[in-house]
């Protein structure tokens, strides 16, 4: 699981709708970071919201010339999206299931090949919390709080207990924590 996150645990500003809190930090050594932790994964999980921003972005030309690294992994990766509510998905690699499928997430992890990862998407994280199905949380804080945005773990019904794995923290405040699922 990968989340950008505020100091308060919001990971959406409700009066932010395009995530200037994420872009304003954002710099180079935070995309080296970003490429670096996607090379580790070849199939992304993804909630209907993050899907249509995601597809909305990643396959045009100005993705491209922006971050042709990202570009490359974002279109070519495996994408399953979980929705009710879509009546098809068109972005290239992309798979649509109506539900959480606990067994068939168990069978796709152990399939061949690099992690699965979850960007954004907090129900879908939660839902899978809940399964004990996330082996490490990947958090990108950013040095603000919001006060009223949307938690990553309100819904869980258990406690996560976590042991850190990796931590770097930027020079523009921002820090990365590594978490693995104990």
């Amino acid at each position: 699981m990968q989340e950008y996150i505020t100091l308060d645990g919001s990971i959406e500003d409700p009066n932010d709708q395009q995530m200037r809190w994420v872009t304003s930090h954002f710099n180079g050594d935070m995309a080296g970071e970003i490429a670096r932790w996607a090379a580790g994964t070849d199939t992304i999980l993804l909630g209907r919201k993050t899907y249509e921003a995601l597809s909305m972005y990643w396959p045009t030309d100005m993705a491209k010339k922006i971050d042709p690294v990202m570009f490359d992994h974002m279109n070519n990766s495996q994408k399953i999206v979980f929705s009710k509510g879509l009546k098809a998905v068109e972005w290239k690699n992309s798979t649509l299931l109506r539900e959480i499928d606990a067994e068939k997430i168990k069978e796709l992890k152990k399939t061949p090949g690099k992690d699965i990862s979850i960007s954004g998407s907090a129900s879908i994280v939660q839902s899978l919390a809940n399964l004990n199905l996330i082996d490490k949380y990947y958090l990108m804080i950013f040095p603000l709080a919001i006060g009223n945005g949307k938690s990553l773990f309100t819904n869980l019904q258990k406690r996560e207990n976590l042991r850190l794995a990796e931590h770097k923290i930027f020079g523009n405040g921002v820090v990365v924590l590594s978490y693995d699922v104990v």
